[in-house]
Parts: structure tokens; sequence; C-alpha cells
């Protein structure tokens, strides 16, 4: 099978389909996770003084889930 010009070896077409199905969907959770720490930390922000709790979540959680999501 070939893929931008260059030669893959993959065993079936529908393993290639699948595989770029869920790499397509750990993408999407990943972006999902880390808009709502972004959203937890303007929220923060523009309630009161940020916390460190909420900047804690909003930067470490997506770095926790995102290579999880990329490894599935």
């Amino acid at each position: 099978m070939y893929f931008q010009g260059e030669r893959i070896k993959v065993k079936s077409e529908r393993e290639f389909i699948l595989g770029i199905v869920r790499m397509g969907l750990s993408i999407l959770i990943a972006s999902l996770i880390i808009s709502i720490g972004v959203t937890s930390l303007v929220t923060a922000q523009y309630e009161q003084p940020i916390r460190m709790d909420a900047l804690r979540t909003a930067t470490f959680l997506p770095m926790l889930i995102v290579p999880i999501c990329i490894g599935l």
C-alpha cells in the first residue's frame, strides 16, 4: 500500500483504516481535554485570582492524558 508516495507495510487495508480512525479519535479526545483545561484556567482567572489547583488541572491533566490517547 502507498501513502504519500512511499510504500508502507500494512497487513490489510482494514487495519490501515482502523489505525487512521483510532489516531483521529485520540487526537479529538486530546483536543477536547486540552480545551476543557484551558476553559477551567480562564474561568478561574476571571472569577478570582488564579488558584493553583485550577492552574495545575489545566496544565498537567492534558499532559498526562494526551500521550495515553496517542498510544491508543
